[in-house]
């Protein structure tokens, strides 16, 4: 039996959502800085979110982007979104599972989802884990070039105590050092819940091509 495609969120939410996300965050002091005609003006994109040290990170971008109206996807292992109970609560917070059988397979089936939906938007963290790491991983970089989608920056201001996408739209062009340039002037300037826990952008030599 062929098996079922994988669910996308929709790229809008609903105003109730986006209701309790702008109070949650004003709860906690939270704003956001986004400009809307450039997440709105492409249909289907990446954002990297970095810098990743806190599970806090993952809390306040959602709610930053759901504030926003912006519907953003994330990628996990295909076993969580087949439970029961918690499988559907995943996939209706923008989880979408896929088989992890190897890196390129990864970045093929990611690829597909891209080509497969007119509006998407893809959450990835190029750093991996929360831990501080040689390097990031090109995945994203890769999945971007091969879809033909840009990339947007995602990240929480700690010091600010601020959710922002940059204003900044990046199509690769195959040359991932000039490409991110850009991107790495904005982190320099960016304060996370732990630095000392911060990744600098530098990129892994190992990667599926």
């Amino acid at each position: 039996m062929a098996q079922s495609e994988p669910q996308t969120r929709p790229p809008r939410v609903h105003w109730l959502m986006r209701f309790f996300a702008k109070t949650v965050l004003r709860i906690f002091g939270w704003t956001t800085e986004v400009d809307e005609t450039l997440v709105h003006g492409h249909a289907r994109y990446i954002i990297i979110a970095a810098p990743h040290t806190s599970n806090w990170d993952a809390i306040f971008g959602g709610l930053g982007f759901i504030a926003e109206d912006i519907g953003t996807s994330i990628i996990i292992k295909s076993e969580w979104t087949k439970m029961p109970v918690i499988g559907r609560f995943i996939t209706a917070i923008g989880g979408i599972g896929i088989e992890r059988s190897g890196p390129l397979n990864t970045i093929h089936q990611i690829v597909r989802l891209f080509e497969q939906n007119s509006q998407f938007v893809l959450v990835i963290t190029p750093e991996g884990t929360r831990k501080k790491t040689e390097g990031w991983k090109k995945g994203f970089y890769y999945i971007a070039k091969k879809a033909n989608v840009p990339m947007m920056l995602g990240y929480p201001d700690y010091r600010r105590k601020v959710c922002c996408i940059a204003p900044i739209v990046v199509f690769p062009s195959g040359d991932i050092e000039a490409d991110m340039q850009q991107f790495s002037e904005v982190l320099d300037k960016v304060s996370p819940k732990y630095p000392s826990k911060r990744t600098e952008m530098r990129f892994r030599s190992r990667v599926a091509k």
